[in-house]
C-alpha cells in the first residue's frame, strides 16, 4: 500500500473526527432524564460505563435512551441508600417470558410514552458483567474513577522499553479486569442464576485481590492481555469518551478525579494530552473493519495493523501530533450514513465527489457562524465551518475508496 494514500485518507478521517468531537456536537448528552442529570460526576461515569457494557448488537437509541436512564436510577438508589448489590439489581429486573431469555431491566420512576422504561441487554453475560462490576466497586462507593485512582501506582509506571506499555493501556487493562475478563457465558438471569452469579463473583473477587497483591504477576498478566485481548471494542470506546478533548465525559472524569485528590493522576491527564491521544486504541468494531477492507484491502485489516502503520510513519516523521489511530472510529457515523446507504457519489474519499456541491465555500454562503452541510450529510454531525482546516473544499484527484455501488455483470 502506498503510504501517501494512507496519509490522504487519514487527513479526511482526522477532519471527520474533529467534526465529531466539537462543543456543538458533544453538548448533546446521550443519556436523557433528570435522574442522570442530578447525579454527581463520578456517578455519571459509572452509568456511562454500564451502558457501554451492554452496547453490543443493540440499537444505540435503546442502549443510551432506555438503558442509560435505568442504570442512572440504580446508581442513584444505591448511593442514597447503600445495600446489597444483588438485592438492588434483582429489584430492578424481572425474568424474561422466554425460556432462557435475558433479564429485563425496568425503571421504577421514569416513563417513556406513559410507560415505565424497559431495557433488555442482548446477552446474559452483560447481566453478570454489570453485577460483578458493581460488586467489585463497592469498596470504592461505585466510583470507577476512584477505583482507577487507587491503582495509579500500577497504571502510572509503565515500562517505557516495552512496546504498547503506557499509562492509558494500563488504565484500559484495569477496566478490562473489572468488567470483561473471564465473564462466563450461560448466565442470563439474576433470578434464575443467582447462585451461579454469587459463586462466580466471590471466586473472581478473591482471584483479583490476589492478582493485585502480587506486582510481578500483575505485570505478567498485563503483558499477556496486551498480546491477546488488547483491542476490545466496548472497553476502548468507553475509555475514549473519558479522555477525548471536548467530551462532556472527559469533564466529568477530571472533576471526579479532582474531588478524589490524586495529584499524580490529575497532573498526568492535564499535561500529557498528546501521549494520551496517541495511546488510545481503535475499537475492533465490525464497521471499522469493513471500512479498512474497502479502503485498504488486506494492507490494513485490523486495529493492530493500523497501530503498526502509525508507529512506522511516526518514526519516519511523516505524521504530526494531529493524527492518531483512534480517529478511524467511523462505526456510528460515516459507515452507517455513507457506506451502508451506498452514497458513493457523495463520498469525500472519491474523486470529483458531489459532496463538494454542499460545501459552504463552494456555494458562496458566508462562512462565519454557519454549520457545515458536509459534516451533517456524511456523518450527521453539527459542526461549524472552519475553511482553513477543511480537506473537502478542494476535493481529491483520485479515488481513495473503490466505491460501494453494487455492479452486476451478465455472464
Amino acid at each position: 500500500m502506498r503510504k501517501d494514500k494512507l496519509l490522504a485518507v487519514w487527513e479526511i478521517v482526522r477532519w471527520l473526527d474533529e467534526a465529531r468531537w466539537n462543543e456543538e456536537e458533544t453538548k448533546h448528552i446521550l443519556i436523557p432524564g433528570t435522574v442522570f442529570e442530578n447525579l454527581d460526576e463520578g456517578q455519571k461515569i459509572i452509568v456511562h460505563w454500564l451502558a457501554y457494557v451492554t452496547d453490543q448488537q443493540r440499537p444505540y437509541q435503546d442502549v443510551w435512551m432506555k438503558g442509560g436512564p435505568i442504570f442512572a436510577e440504580i446508581i442513584n438508589k444505591y448511593c442514597n441508600k447503600p445495600g446489597s448489590i444483588f438485592t438492588l439489581l434483582e429489584s430492578y429486573t424481572s425474568r424474561s417470558a422466554k425460556s432462557g431469555g435475558v433479564d429485563i431491566f425496568k425503571s421504577k420512576t421514569q416513563l417513556i410514552d406513559g410507560l415505565p422504561i424497559e431495557y433488555t441487554p442482548r446477552f446474559g453475560m452483560h447481566i453478570l458483567s454489570i453485577a460483578r462490576t458493581l460488586y467489585l466497586l463497592e469498596p470504592f462507593k461505585l466510583n470507577l474513577v476512584k477505583y482507577l485512582s487507587e491503582h495509579w501506582d500500577f497504571a502510572g509506571k509503565p515500562e517505557n522499553n516495552s512496546e504498547g506499555d503506557n499509562c492509558i493501556s494500563r488504565i484500559a487493562f484495569l477496566l478490562y479486569l473489572l468488567s470483561y475478563h473471564s465473564i462466563e457465558k450461560g448466565i442470563v438471569s439474576l433470578h434464575n442464576n443467582g447462585e451461579e452469579i454469587r459463586k462466580h463473583i466471590n471466586k473472581y473477587s478473591e482471584w483479583l485481590g490476589n492478582l493485585f497483591s502480587d506486582e510481578e504477576r500483575l505485570y505478567d498478566y498485563f503483558n499477556k492481555w496486551s498480546r491477546k485481548d488488547r483491542y476490545h471494542k466496548r472497553l476502548w470506546a468507553a475509555l475514549r469518551d473519558y479522555l477525548k478533548p471536548k467530551s462532556c465525559f472527559q469533564k466529568y472524569f477530571r472533576k471526579s478525579l479532582g474531588n478524589i485528590g490524586n495529584i499524580a493522576f490529575k497532573t498526568f491527564l492535564e499535561n500529557k494530552g498528546e501521549e494520551i491521544l496517541e495511546s488510545l486504541e481503535l475499537p475492533g468494531d465490525l464497521w471499522n473493519l469493513r471500512f479498512f477492507e474497502k479502503m485498504f484491502h488486506e494492507d490494513i485489516a485490523s486495529p493492530e495493523d493500523l497501530r503498526g502503520e502509525y508507529e512506522r510513519l511516526k518514526k519516519l516523521h511523516r505524521l504530526s501530533t494531529r493524527f492518531y489511530p483512534e480517529q478511524f472510529d467511523v462505526s456510528f457515523s460515516f459507515s452507517q450514513y455513507m457506506c451502508d446507504e451506498i452514497m458513493e457519489d457523495y463520498c469525500p474519499f472519491r474523486a470529483n465527489s458531489q459532496i463538494r456541491k454542499f460545501c459552504i465555500r463552494t456555494i458562496g454562503i458566508p462562512k462565519t457562524g454557519n454549520l457545515c452541510p458536509v459534516a451533517m450529510i456524511t456523518c450527521g454531525f453539527r459542526y461549524y465551518c472552519k475553511p482553513e482546516d477543511c480537506p473537502i473544499k478542494d476535493g481529491i484527484e483520485e479515488h481513495l475508496c473503490p466505491g460501494c455501488t453494487i455492479k452486476i455483470k451478465n455472464v
